[in-house]
C-alpha cells in the first residue's frame, strides 16, 4: 500500500491554497512523493493541479489558445483545462474604457497581475508591463523621434514611457486575456457570469484566497461594470482611453 504527499499550490483561475491528501503531510514545493507504507499494495494516486496560460488569440479572430501545466507532473490529464476555445465576441471599445481602468488600478502591479508569466491573467498598461520585443517611438520628450525597445519601458514612468499609451498588441493581449474569464475550464461560455473568476477572485466572500486582496463586493458599481462587459455590454462610440 502507498499513500501519497502532494502538495497543491494553484494559480488565479485555478483556485489558491496549498493541502495534500495526507492531513499531517507538509510540503516545501508542488511536487508529489510517493511514500511506500508496510506491506505493498495499491498503486500511489497522483493529484493534478493545473495552471494555465494567459487565453492568447492571433490578434484578429477569437479563436484561442493557452498552455497548462500539471505542478504534480502527474503523468496524467483527466481534470486538464481546455487548451484551445472560442473567445466570446465581447466589445472591446467597452472594456477599454469601462473595465480596463478598473483592473488597470487593481490588479495591474507588476507584484499581481502586471506580469507575463505564473498568472492566467495578465495585464500591460504604461509605467508598468510593456510587451517585449516590440519598438517604442519617443514622443516629444528629450529625444524625439528616437526608437527604444519596449521592454526597457517595464515599471518606467519617465516621459518616453509615459507618453505612449498601450499597443495595439498589448492592449489586445490584455482584452483576450479577460475575456478568457467568460469561459468556463472546459472552454464553454458561462451561463451566469457571477461565477466568473474575474469577478469572484476579488471579490469579498467570492471563496478564494487571492493573496488576501479584495476589490468589491456583488453590487459594487466597478463589480457591475466588469459583470455587464462580460453579459455582453456594448459601447457604441469608440474609446480613447490612455492607460
Amino acid at each position: 500500500m502507498h499513500r501519497t504527499l502532494c502538495c497543491v499550490c494553484l494559480l488565479f483561475s485555478i483556485g489558491a491554497g496549498c493541502g495534500g491528501s495526507d492531513p499531517s503531510s507538509t510540503c516545501a514545493d508542488a511536487t508529489c512523493a510517493v511514500d511506500a507504507l508496510p506491506g505493498g499494495g495499491d498503486s500511489a494516486t497522483c493529484v493534478e493541479a493545473w495552471t494555465c496560460t494567459p487565453w492568447e488569440t492571433d490578434g484578429t479572430s477569437d479563436a484561442a489558445t493557452r498552455v497548462c501545466v500539471d505542478a504534480n507532473q502527474c503523468g496524467t490529464t483527466a481534470t486538464r483545462p481546455a487548451l484551445t476555445a472560442t473567445l466570446p465576441a465581447l466589445d472591446p471599445e467597452q472594456y477599454e474604457c469601462a473595465v480596463e481602468p478598473i483592473v488597470t488600478r487593481g490588479c495591474a502591479a507588476l507584484g499581481c497581475h502586471g506580469t507575463e508569466t505564473g498568472r492566467a491573467y495578465r495585464l500591460y498598461a504604461r509605467g508598468r508591463l510593456r510587451v517585449t520585443g516590440q519598438t517604442i517611438i519617443e514622443p516629444g520628450c528629450q529625444q524625439a523621434g528616437t526608437p527604444r525597445a519596449s521592454e526597457t519601458c517595464i515599471g518606467s514612468i519617465e516621459c518616453a514611457c509615459w507618453t505612449v499609451p498601450q499597443l495595439a498588441m498589448e492592449r489586445r493581449r490584455s482584452f483576450d486575456a479577460a475575456r478568457g474569464f467568460a469561459l468556463d475550464d472546459a472552454g464553454a461560455q458561462l451561463v451566469d457570469m457571477a461565477q466568473s473568476q474575474l469577478l469572484r477572485q476579488p471579490q469579498l466572500g467570492g471563496g478564494f484566497a487571492h493573496a488576501g486582496v479584495t476589490m468589491w463586493s456583488a453590487g459594487d458599481p466597478d463589480y457591475l461594470a466588469v459583470k455587464a462587459w462580460l453579459e455582453g455590454a456594448t459601447r457604441g462610440t469608440p474609446c480613447n482611453s490612455r492607460n
